[in-house]
């Protein structure tokens, strides 16, 4: 009987010690997945910021681009009407002979 139980505790200690190795890895693996999951967050905040600061600057560019293409088709209508007068001016002036 003695014997059997000394069998039986034999046959825990080992257990009870990989349970402890298994808990305590177990811990140290959520550890670092929380460590990563930290990281990660921080890296998706920053890059979040970098993806705000690019589309800013994007609507600022294609807001400029906008003003200067209006800007443009002001140059052209003068242009183009100042080409009209000039073509007209220089026709009335072959027609009477300047």
């Amino acid at each position: 009987m003695i014997a059997e139980s000394r069998c039986a505790i034999a046959h825990l200690v080992p257990a009870t010690v990989y349970r402890k190795q298994a808990s305590s890895r177990l811990a140290e693996l959520e550890q670092a997945s929380e460590g990563s999951a930290a990281s990660h967050r921080k890296e998706i905040l920053h890059l979040q910021r970098l993806l705000g600061e690019r589309q800013e600057a994007e609507e600022r560019l294609l807001q400029s681009k906008r003003d200067v293409e209006e800007e443009l088709e002001v140059v052209w209508q003068v242009a183009t009407k100042e080409n009209q007068q000039r073509r007209e001016l220089f026709a009335s002036s072959r027609s009477i002979g300047l």
